[in-house]
């Protein structure tokens, strides 16, 4: 897989930002729709990085729901 997109989507397992996570490897948002559209793998990974997303707000939500925030 090529490294923009590889970027892309560990940005996106990040952030759970499309926008954001486009910017930050380069690209134009309609790019990685594109590449969504065209590309299986790539749509499944982006799925993927959307549920690492997920899991570490859920993650952080029980923390701060546990141990508070300052």
């Amino acid at each position: 897989m090529e490294t923009k997109k590889l970027l892309f989507l560990t940005q996106l397992a990040e952030t759970g930002n499309v926008s954001a996570s486009a910017e930050e490897a380069g690209l134009p948002r309609y790019q990685v729709y594109e590449w969504r559209r065209q590309d299986e793998k790539f749509a499944r990974r982006w799925e993927d990085a959307l549920m690492v997303a997920v899991d570490k707000l859920a993650l952080e939500a029980r923390r701060r729901a546990l141990d508070g925030i300052e």
